[in-house]
């Protein structure tokens, strides 16, 4: 099956789900902001909220490829087939990535649509930045989720899930700094928390610290890097044991 193909039919089974998510988060838009006013404010509001949509959208779509391309039976009859596995393997990252990045760019042309000028100035291109590095982990995670729910059901609970409690504990549902030490310490070994802060950061009135910004991102790049390392180390172990 070709992987163009196969995406599309995954879009094509799910799209009725994908447009309820962005109806609801359309709707709380409307809502919850003046629609009206295009400033640095509406735009943070924009990408607070952006991030709970966005990587349930990334995780279902990279799930649901991730469980055809890791199926065992057609690990095997590629070993077999003259293919090199590493650039299969390549193919795969490559396609999932652009799916991500499509993902991502709706959501910052809608924000230029919705809001002008804030939306690309300096601040609004560092928070679609922002959640460029977020979409990276949630491609990581949706990884993960397709290598062991071969479900359409189990996908969706698991992305739900992890779409829905890290946002809410990492603080982007209320401020990532409120709640005492502890609390605030919890949160930093979530990406969203740093993706957060980020927000928090670029819309200082005083003006954030570039650098913060960048090492803010970064730490949200290493968080999934190591889920995507973790992803293909269990793997390969499940291939190695099957």
């Amino acid at each position: 099956m070709k992987l163009f193909d196969l995406y599309m039919r995954v879009l094509k089974k799910q799209i009725w789900l994908y447009s309820i998510y962005l109806g609801i988060f359309f709707l709380f838009l409307f809502l919850a902001a003046d629609m009206g006013g295009k400033n640095h404010q509406t735009i943070f509001i924009y990408y607070r909220y952006a991030v709970l949509v966005l990587m349930v959208l990334v995780m279902l779509t990279i799930s649901a490829v991730t469980s055809v391309t890791s199926d065992t039976e057609l690990f095997m009859r590629h070993q077999a087939a003259p293919v090199r596995t590493e650039l299969l393997a390549l193919t795969y990252l490559g396609a999932d990535l652009l799916v991500m990045l499509f993902w991502w760019m709706l959501f910052f042309w809608t924000a230029v649509v919705l809001y002008g000028e804030a939306a690309y100035n300096i601040q609004g291109l560092f928070m679609a930045a922002n959640l460029l590095m977020i979409s990276l982990f949630s491609t990581a995670l949706g990884f993960i989720i397709g290598i062991f729910s071969k479900s359409a059901q189990g996908r969706g609970i698991a992305a739900n899930l992890m779409a829905f409690a890290l946002p809410f504990v990492g603080g982007s549902i209320e401020s990532a700094n409120w709640g005492d030490y502890t609390v605030y310490l919890l949160r930093s070994f979530t990406p969203v928390f740093w993706y957060q802060k980020t927000l928090d950061e670029i819309i200082l009135k005083e003006g954030g610290k570039l650098e913060n910004v960048i090492a803010y991102m970064g730490i949200q790049v290493m968080f999934a890097i190591m889920v995507l390392t973790l992803g293909m180390m269990l793997d390969k172990q499940r291939r190695n044991v099957n």
